[in-house]
């Protein structure tokens, strides 16, 4: 399967697929954010063991669909033998760092019972996902969440390959001055952070606590929102 938008009417000129009968492809008429992809295909999943992710930017190895899907159905008989605790989530490609640190959610392939349940408690929230970096809810879900475990590996080499360009979020981060700070000081909300943090992150802006919301008015809203939305964290304001 395959969700697609653009950024302008150009894009989607220059863009050509070859047609495949074996492929889905969702043309969207608006250009969306990647959270909202995910969630246009979220009632396509249900035939499916587990759901991988690729950035439009990044690539697979040939083989890496295979040897995770090996891998995760090795590592689901022994949980089922062994009768262990909890409920298989799916299984994270280990890249660079530990699956404590929060893993990229692309490094993930889960089950489409986890993927919904990230969209259900997004149900009267979805407008917060509608941001550059919205993925960092997901990746922080999937380490947070309750009830769920996942098998893990590090291959030799990695089967994900991630990918920077200057015409990348990431590197276009600074193009725009009041998009960087916005895009701060949503990212270290949605990753905990404190206030003194992330004024300390935006000091050369000179930029008060007072002056956060002016940037980012729903401020409060996500700083409410992500109790609900993380389970391994305390439940205070």
């Amino acid at each position: 399967m395959l969700s697609i938008s653009f950024e302008n009417e150009e894009y989607r000129k220059d863009f050509d697929i070859d047609k495949d009968d074996s492929v889905f492809t969702f043309i969207s008429e608006c250009r969306r954010y990647q959270m909202d992809h995910l969630f246009q295909l979220l009632h396509l999943t249900d035939n499916y063991d587990l759901v991988f992710f690729c950035d439009d930017d990044d690539t697979f190895e040939p083989e890496r669909v295979e040897m995770i899907s090996i891998l995760y159905s090795n590592c689901l008989e022994n949980k089922i033998r062994n009768k262990t605790p909890g409920t298989l989530g799916g299984f994270i490609e280990i890249i660079d760092i530990e699956p404590q640190d929060a893993p990229e959610y692309w490094c993930y392939a889960i089950t489409p019972t986890l993927l919904k349940e990230f969209f259900h408690r997004f149900e009267q929230n979805f407008d917060l996902l509608n941001y550059d970096y919205g993925d960092m809810y997901f990746r922080n879900f999937l380490r947070l969440v309750n009830g769920f475990t996942y098998c893990s590996y590090r291959f030799e080499k990695p089967l994900y390959h991630h990918l920077i360009h200057e015409n990348s979020i990431c590197a276009k981060k600074l193009y725009n001055t009041e998009r960087y700070i916005r895009n701060v000081i949503i990212l270290m909300t949605i990753c905990m952070y404190n206030i003194e943090q992330i004024l300390d992150k935006i000091k050369v802006f000179n930029i008060t606590e007072e002056q956060l919301k002016d940037f980012v008015p729903e401020l409060n809203k996500i700083k409410d929102f992500i109790l609900v939305l993380y389970d391994k964290i305390p439940k205070t304001k």
